[in-house]
């Protein structure tokens, strides 16, 4: 991830900007989050608040990927864990969110269009049921906690 792109990137105030930057923010691997300037969080709320109304209707709303990127951000800066989020949010695949280094595949069962994970966090130890779907416009995933 390039950081510096990244933050003027989500702090920009263009949509689409944003929403690509909010998706490097996402994507980025333990490592490369760790290096990110958590004092600019302030800057990238502000910015994030104020982005436009998307004018054409779509699937999701542009917006909703830099807010999540924010979460990631005020969660890190909180030193509250990642995986608090995956319940609220369906954009965390299990096979890429282990890739990134948060989580451990435990299980997998290979349902087609439907596989279902069996995870661990590896930062709290939380264990999750996660139902995947690639039955829609884009694969999406359902995470639940096993208690």
């Amino acid at each position: 991830m390039d950081i510096e792109k990244a933050l003027r990137d989500i702090s920009s105030g263009d949509n689409h900007l944003a929403w690509s930057a909010g998706w490097s923010i996402i994507k980025a691997n333990v490592a490369e989050l760790s290096e990110f300037p958590l004092e600019s969080i302030a800057t990238i709320r502000a910015a994030v608040a104020k982005l436009p109304k998307p004018e054409h209707l779509s699937v999701t709303d542009s917006r909703e990927i830099p807010k999540l990127a924010l979460k990631i951000l005020e969660l890190k800066a909180s030193k509250t864990c990642r995986c608090n989020l995956y319940n609220s949010a369906q954009s965390f695949l299990p096979e890429e969110e282990q890739n990134r280094g948060y989580i451990q595949i435990e299980k997998k069962n290979d349902i087609p269009w439907e596989p279902e994970f069996y995870c661990k966090c590896l930062h709290c130890g939380k264990r999750y049921f996660v139902h995947e779907s690639h039955s829609y416009h884009y694969p999406w995933a359902e995470w639940s906690a096993i208690t």
